[in-house]
């Protein structure tokens, strides 16, 4: 037992001097630019490297950032408690070891493009371009005169169709399978208004109207963040908001394909919308129906040097190929990350990836990952939910660099009742339905792999509190016992600064108003029991009185003093 004996003691210390801690992040997307920005804004004491293989300020996220430096490996050390990662520097091709308490990976659910398996693509004589390895970022690709194939209906497919159709002589739209085009989506209102066909732009008059007057560009943010975070009702199977939406979706289906009937019935599906991801595509149906453009629904028997025969025997002629053929959904990590007993995550992930909370893989201590298994938010923007899972990976790192713990990984009895929560919950709802989605990893039926129970808000509580007893310790020397409480000082106290920083945290709690729940205004930490059935609590009050109380208590708070 460590406690912490006198003034001679290492451990006399005040309780809130963080030890060092080093974190290596895997990647420098927008996960590793989040972690960039808030690791180091909320952790003590900190050494922080993000390495990213590709080529690249305001948070001064590249001063932690090595670029063309490749991850090879890593693996965990019991004895010293620490990650050693294998690291290649791109630039000289030298392989080197480092090390770290913690282990990010930041590289993403959908992180390896695929082309499609259609014999004979590699002969093809003209252009063949990956929606998400597009030649044109270096060489522009212009789809003016030409005759154009755009292989693939999913959400990368539907917004390309838009935009080459009036350009190209032809496009060739190849789809096999079936799609829901919702007629609702993420600012579609604002687009239909505008007549726009996809990202539309806003005017040098608004730009300037959201910089001079911040609450009216906040007022516009939390119009298009709310639209997406509706989108959740409409999940749970049976409900009426979930066949009022299906309805609605295959009437705008057959109105906008009414010239082209035969388009309709090959593309509408007997599975409900939002079984595969839900796509709003503005503008998609209105190019599959001009004369410029041919669907093909039957898929494709091979590729010939300049042109493309399908399964019923046409054959298509064509300049340029583009694929909309999407990722590897797999979950396969492909860098061997070693944890205990000697196995590999991707051992650990056969035959199911599992991660508790979507972050947390079991036998893999001191390791987090952004957008694991289940990581995906049903409904709302991934941006935020990648902040609260950033917030998440924070707390548990200043728990184990505050009270001498040497690792923490999850038990296996919190990742398996956290699996059967999974199960139950997508019984519930339209993504466990039969079509072949990436949500299932590519598959028509078993576990839904990419979503996470619930919406973005849904994650926000569920991520605001961590449950420490669902974790394994393994403590250092000195954390035994009590010694993390120290000299019974606070840094600030040894050092002479500022010590009443709780006069300015006083909560001033909201007027109540019964029968509706208040998600902004509720405690984080309050008991929310179980992640529950993937929404905030009050989703089912009417959004008009929802609004009206929070339109009103936004205007409180707005005078209260500061």
């Amino acid at each position: 037992m460590a406690d912490a004996s006198g003034p001679n003691d290492p451990l006399w210390k005040p309780i809130d001097q963080a030890r060092p801690i080093k974190v290596i992040c895997i990647g420098a997307g927008m996960s590793g630019i989040l972690t960039g920005i808030r690791f180091p804004q909320k952790i003590a004491n900190l050494e922080l490297t993000i390495y990213e293989k590709n080529e690249a300020r305001r948070y001064n996220v590249l001063d932690y950032v090595k670029l063309r430096h490749q991850i090879k490996g890593a693996h965990w050390d019991k004895e010293k408690g620490k990650w050693v990662v294998q690291v290649t520097d791109l630039t000289t091709s030298k392989t080197f070891d480092d090390e770290a308490d913690f282990l990010v990976s930041a590289v993403g659910m959908l992180n390896r493009w695929t082309l499609p398996d259609i014999p004979h693509l590699e002969d093809f004589q003209g252009e063949v371009l990956h929606s998400a390895n597009w030649k044109g970022w270096v060489k522009k690709f212009d789809p003016k005169g030409m005759r154009v194939a755009l292989i693939g209906g999913g959400s990368t497919g539907i917004q390309i169709l838009p935009q080459i159709q009036p350009a190209a002589t032809q496009v060739v739209h190849f789809m096999k399978g079936n799609q829901w085009i919702s007629p609702v989506g993420v600012g579609g209102a604002e687009a239909q208004k505008r007549g726009v066909t996809g990202n539309f732009a806003y005017s040098a008059a608004e730009l300037r109207a959201f910089q001079e007057n911040p609450q009216l560009y906040h007022k516009h943010r939390h119009e298009v963040e709310g639209n997406m975070n509706e989108a959740q009702l409409v999940t749970f199977m049976g409900t009426a908001e979930q066949k009022t939406f299906w309805e609605l979706t295959d009437a705008s289906m057959k109105k906008k394909l009414a010239t082209k009937p035969e388009i309709y019935k090959s593309l509408t599906p007997k599975w409900p919308p939002g079984c595969r991801r839900l796509t709003p595509g503005p503008g998609y149906l209105e190019a599959l129906v001009q004369d410029n453009v041919t669907f093909v629904g039957c898929g494709i028997e091979k590729v010939l040097p300049r042109a493309i025969q399908d399964k019923d025997g046409n054959v298509h002629d064509v300049d340029a190929i583009i694929c909309a053929t999407g990722f590897d959904t797999t979950l396969k990590h492909t860098i061997p990350l070693v944890g205990l007993s000697g196995k590999s995550l991707g051992e650990i992930w056969d035959p199911i990836p599992e991660a508790y909370l979507s972050m947390c893989p079991p036998s893999m201590p001191n390791f987090f990952l952004y957008q694991g298994p289940n990581g995906g938010p049903g409904a709302g923007s991934a941006v935020p939910f990648l902040e609260y899972e950033a917030e998440y990976m924070i707390k548990c790192i200043q728990k184990v660099q505050m009270q001498h713990i040497k690792s923490m990984v999850v038990s296996d009895a919190a990742n398996k009742a956290f699996s059967r929560h999974i199960d139950q919950y997508f019984k519930h709802t339209v993504f466990s339905q039969t079509c072949r989605s990436w949500f299932k990893r590519g598959q028509e039926q078993g576990r839904v792999t990419a979503l996470w129970p619930g919406s973005a808000v849904h994650a926000q509580i569920a991520f605001s509190n961590p449950k420490f007893e669902d974790f394994d310790y393994e403590y250092m020397r000195e954390g035994q016992g009590f010694s993390w409480l120290g000299n019974g000082l606070t840094l600030a106290q040894s050092q002479g600064g500022f010590t009443t920083s709780y006069l300015d945290t006083v909560n001033i709690p909201p007027p109540i108003v019964e029968g509706v729940s208040l998600g902004q205004f509720s405690d984080p930490y309050e008991d929310s029991g179980t992640v529950g059935n993937g929404l905030p609590n009050g989703s089912q009050v009417s959004p008009e009185i929802n609004g009206i109380v929070h339109r009103k208590l936004a205007d409180m708070v707005s005078t209260m003093p500061i």
